[in-house]
């Protein structure tokens, strides 16, 4: 009975023990975190031309107005493009709109102006596309006059139309343009269903 009795408390010890050392035991461990910051970039691209209201070569973003024009004047209109400080690098592409010309005579005016090189013009869409990927730092100009049609007689006196342009811009990393081939030169010709958004800051 005594022997039993030791038994019992050697056995008892013993999980008291183990429980113990169970308690206070150590395991190598390790821990690690990584926080990313995440920046998108953006497209900010700018449209002016020469103010002709002034002669010191300053730009304007609003447009010009021109008064008592006859047929056969040569118009100062230098629309040119560029990017912003910042901005990621694009394809730009130019739209004119017309007011108060018919098709005839829109067809007419644009025969007095001479694309610069690098542009193309899209008539499919209307659009003037750039054919090199802008980056900051880079202008382009589109064109640097327009010739008033010498063919517009009696009929165009008095005659008042406007000729806006604007211009849209899109990012050139992960986008790709459909081309089109000509005289062995490879030009940006159309962006797709892209719906072109104005960058707000």
């Amino acid at each position: 009975m005594k022997k039993k009795k030791i038994a019992i408390a050697v056995l008892a010890l013993s999980l008291i023990g183990a429980l113990v050392i169970g308690g206070t035991m150590a395991y190598f461990t390790d821990k690690a975190e990584n926080s990313n910051v995440i920046t998108l970039g953006k497209v900010d691209g700018t449209l002016v031309e020469t103010d002709t209201s002034k002669n010191d070569g300053s730009k304007t973003e609003t447009g010009n107005t021109y008064t008592n024009i006859k047929p056969g004047d040569v118009l100062t209109k230098d629309p040119t493009v560029s990017l912003k400080t910042g901005s990621s690098d694009a394809y730009v592409r130019v739209k004119i709109s017309y007011t108060g010309l018919t098709a005839d005579q829109i067809a007419e005016l644009e025969t007095g102006i001479t694309l610069n090189k690098g542009w193309y013009y899209n008539s499919s869409d209307g659009y003037f596309y750039y054919n090199t990927i802008l980056t900051v730092g880079d202008s382009s100009t589109v064109f640097n006059q327009v010739e008033i049609p010498g063919s517009w007689n009696n009929g165009m006196a008095e005659k008042q139309f406007t000729m806006d342009i604007s211009a849209e811009f899109i990012q050139s990393d992960n986008f790709t343009p459909t081309k089109t081939t000509v005289s062995g030169i490879e030009y940006v010709n159309g962006w797709g269903t892209v719906t072109i958004e104005e960058y707000n800051k």
